[in-house]
């Protein structure tokens, strides 16, 4: 990547410099440069590395997706959000959809319509706001980006009202940060009776992300631990443990693996776990791994060990917040049933 880049742009570079040597003074031969510049960048892309015309996640194993980067918060469309979560749309998209009001309103003035900064700037903003339509991850990038054209909207509307009060010029600039912007529309959509119905907070599984809870696991003598992919990173800076899996799409054959543990049936589940030298199986909360549902939920050996199934290959080891257990010796057996 880091190649494509810099090739991409010295390619461009080349291309913008000969076109400022030849005619500095010719605004078309400026336009056409440009043009080139970004053919040639992505000229070179295509030509280095073709498959990242695929997206930004073309190099992620596509198994991933069913099981845990389809369900990442952060990776969902706007549209999704707007259903299941309407006031942190509200939140999010408030912004850069003002922002990109003031995009226009900026433009009757000639000056900035020639301006080739400012329609750079406009352009910029304007892709990254529609990426936040896409992806909302993106939707930093878009109140980044959209801040300096709403300054610039700012001091007109100032200029146009005629202000002189301090008082009165720093409320205008106030009203139309981020904060102001997203406030108010949260606002507007509480008013109207809407309400998130999706919790981002998941109140069910807060203790399996506070700090205390790892104590007791960090007390066992080390080893490979199979847990939900969302745990690992806590696991590696609160444990002497290694875990099979971490939140990071480019660690999918670990993502993968775990996700195949827990979704198998036990004994097929206790040959991969045994495989892969697992030492520790940890559960925490009632939510069943992401892309696992119905009867295959049904016959896994997380729902085993969720209703509390014993088997002898694997020992509880304590534990408060989580459900700890050590893996044994390999050998055959059988689960039963949990104690009454």
């Amino acid at each position: 990547l880091a190649f494509n880049s810099a090739a991409a742009v010295v390619a461009g570079g080349a291309v913008l410099i000969g076109a400022a040597q030849i005619a500095p003074q010719s605004r078309a031969l400026r336009l056409g440069a440009v043009v080139l510049a970004a053919g040639a960048a992505a000229a070179v892309i295509v030509m280095t590395e073709p498959r990242c015309l695929a997206g930004p996640y073309a190099l992620v194993d596509p198994a991933i997706r069913p099981i845990w980067l389809g369900h990442v918060r952060e990776n969902q469309p706007l549209a999704r959000v707007v259903t299941e979560n309407p006031l942190t749309a509200a939140g999010l998209f408030a912004f850069p959809a003002f922002a990109a009001l003031v995009v226009p309103a900026l433009l009757p003035d000639k000056r900035r319509r020639i301006d080739f900064a400012f329609l750079v700037a406009a352009a910029v903003f304007l892709l990254a706001t529609a990426t936040t339509v896409g992806v909302i991850r993106a939707y930093s990038f878009a109140i980044w980006l959209g801040m300096p054209l709403v300054a610039v909207a700012a001091v007109q509307l100032r200029q146009s009202l005629g202000l002189r009060n301090a008082v009165a010029r720093t409320l205008v600039v106030l009203f139309m940060t981020p904060l102001a912007v997203s406030s108010l529309a949260i606002a507007a959509v509480a008013a109207a009776g809407l309400e998130d119905t999706k919790s981002f907070a998941r109140p069910e599984r807060q203790h399996c992300f506070d700090s205390a809870s790892y104590r007791a696991m960090a007390t066992l003598p080390p080893g490979l631990v199979l847990a939900d992919v969302s745990y690992g990173p806590f696991i590696l800076a609160l444990t002497p443990h290694t875990v099979v899996s971490a939140p990071y799409h480019r660690l999918s054959e670990g993502i993968v693996v775990a996700h195949r543990a827990f979704a198998l049936a036990a004994q097929q589940a206790r040959a991969e776990i045994e495989e892969r030298g697992v030492a520790y199986i940890v559960l925490c909360g009632p939510q069943a791994p992401d892309g696992l549902d119905g009867a295959a939920e049904a016959a896994s050996l997380w729902r085993a060990l969720q209703d509390g199934v014993r088997f002898d290959w694997l020992e509880p080891v304590g534990g408060d917040a989580f459900k700890i257990l050590r893996v044994r010796s390999p050998r055959a057996s059988q689960g039963t049933p949990p104690a009454r």
